[in-house]
């Protein structure tokens, strides 16, 4: 079999490339074009491989500029009657208006969990409807077992001992970031987080991979340092965010699959929701809620006047500088609920191999 794997975005980059070496330990022909997040333009010579292949499997990228790669491969796909797969590695993507006109035509559709699948047979007539198929996200498997340790992790960061740190991963939107960023950096200078905990406290914002943005265009956000409180630009290239979250003492992120990442490891979760960030996540899914939050994984917190994220930051730190508070028990009770976890890694690529070594051109 000869398989042509398509992605643009760096989530269905990362599970492809996990894919595209499960296709090639089968015994079979892989050509992978995977951007993880980087500009990907110009024909790259996937027409030619399309044409000569078995099977096409692409991501769905989330907007219609990082997408237009995967819709061009499987509008290839159609026209040399290839059959092809769409991987949707998060909550909402099936509902991405870009792809809609494309999904009734695969021959099959891989989603995240019982519930996505529910989601999408939900989408489709009788007489067009692919075959839906619950194989998780393979990257998401790795969650539960990060590499590095707390000790090592704040080694290489140079955080001390008595240190408390917030980490905030950022997406590829400047402005979004920014909104997010200065909301944390306000409420962690209050005297009311610094003058209860008793600690210094560091508000890490993790650069994302495949933002394209200049990280100078971040360091202005340092300038809020005050005594007690550290405030540090690190991009990726230097640590990713998830290689960080073992020596984290508590995330804030706004729909962000470091928050599910962090979760599955127990680490608290804030989900800090701007009005914007609210808007530009219904713009992507079609949907108002992030199917995390609806199952408690994260405290969320809307910058509604309804709640207050000093308090809730001040909470989530002094338990884990003193005591275990109800609150963040409670809170990585429901994320054991959320994300049991795996009993292995690998089973996700193995069950998205087994089902495209059964689809016949």
């Amino acid at each position: 079999m000869k398989a042509i794997l398509v992605a643009q975005d760096f989530a269905p980059s990362q599970a492809l490339e996990m894919l595209t070496r499960k296709l090639i330990d089968n015994g079979h022909e892989v050509w992978a074009f995977l951007a993880h997040g980087k500009s990907m333009s110009g024909d790259q010579g996937i027409q030619t491989q399309i044409n000569d292949s078995d099977v096409v499997i692409t991501g769905i990228s989330s907007s219609p500029e990082l997408s237009a790669v995967e819709r061009e491969a499987i509008q290839l796909a159609i026209s040399a009657d290839v059959p092809f797969c769409c991987y949707a590695d998060s909550f909402g993507a099936l509902n991405r208006p870009w792809f809609q006109e494309l999904l009734p035509m695969a021959a099959r559709l891989f989603v995240i969990n019982e519930s996505e699948a529910e989601a999408a047979a939900e989408l489709f007539t009788s007489s067009q409807k692919p075959e839906i198929v619950v194989s998780g996200n393979p990257a998401w498997e790795k969650f539960a077992f990060p590499e590095l340790t707390r000790e090592r992790v704040r080694e290489l960061l140079g955080i001390g001992s008595s240190e408390l740190v917030i980490m905030s991963p950022g997406i590829k939107d400047l402005v979004l970031n920014i909104l997010l960023w200065g909301t944390i950096i306000e409420a962690a200078s209050g005297t009311d987080v610094l003058g209860m905990l008793r600690h210094d406290v560091r508000v890490i914002c993790s650069l994302h991979p495949g933002d394209p943005n200049d990280p100078q265009l971040y360091q202005s956000l340092t300038n809020g340092d005050r005594e007690g409180l550290q405030i540090e630009i690190i991009p990726a290239s230097k640590m990713k965010g998830s290689e960080m979250l073992p020596g984290i003492d508590l995330v804030i992120e706004s729909f962000s699959t470091i928050g599910i990442e962090a979760a599955h490891q127990r680490i608290p979760v804030i989900a800090c929701l701007t009005r914007l960030a609210r808007h530009r996540y219904y713009q992507q899914s079609q949907r108002h809620d992030w199917p995390p939050y609806e199952m408690g994984a994260a405290r969320v917190f809307k910058n509604d006047g309804s709640t207050d994220l000093a308090s809730i930051i001040s909470n989530m730190l002094w338990s884990s500088a003193d005591l275990r508070s109800d609150m963040v028990q409670n809170l990585q009770d429901r994320q054991a609920k959320a994300y049991p976890q795996p009993a292995a890694l690998g089973s996700a690529v193995s069950i998205m191999a087994d089902s495209i070594e059964r689809i016949k051109r």
